[in-house]
């Protein structure tokens, strides 16, 4: 009786580990569409092959969404100089790359992390028409 109540527990243990592994997933991608308040919105990501692959991500339900700022000069004790700064962010909008820990629920977001772009500092390549002809 006594190994089967501990064959019992070690398996209920594994399970739950399991599950819990299993119920938190992120994807990342760049915002396609977002509705009014961007609370819910669309993001595409690479899938498979350069494939893209679209995410229909709902936030409006208590999710905690940041904005991450580059910070100047990573001035305290184990900051990392070019580091990230987060602070609290109303809703996304298209064209901010964003990643998304989702919840229980496949579209159900937890957090979001919002990277806007700015100024020159863009996070996809120069294409041919942003640069200027060789003279």
């Amino acid at each position: 009786m006594r190994g089967t109540t501990y064959a019992a527990l070690v398996m209920s243990a594994i399970v739950c580990v399991a599950t819990g592994a299993a119920a938190e997933t992120k994807v990342s991608g760049t915002v396609v569409h977002a509705e009014e308040g961007g609370q819910t919105f669309v993001i595409e990501e690479l899938g498979v092959a350069g494939r893209p692959v679209r995410h229909v991500i709902d936030a409006a339900a208590g999710a905690r969404m940041v904005e991450l700022t580059r910070d100047g000069a990573g001035t305290g004790p184990g900051d990392w100089p070019g580091g990230y700064e987060a602070r609290r962010a109303g809703g996304v909008r298209p064209g901010d790359f964003v990643t998304v820990t989702l919840g229980d629920a496949a579209s159900r977001a937890r957090t979001v992390e919002i990277v806007r772009p700015s100024g020159d500092a863009a996070a996809s390549p120069r294409t041919n028409s942003d640069v200027p002809p060789r003279r």
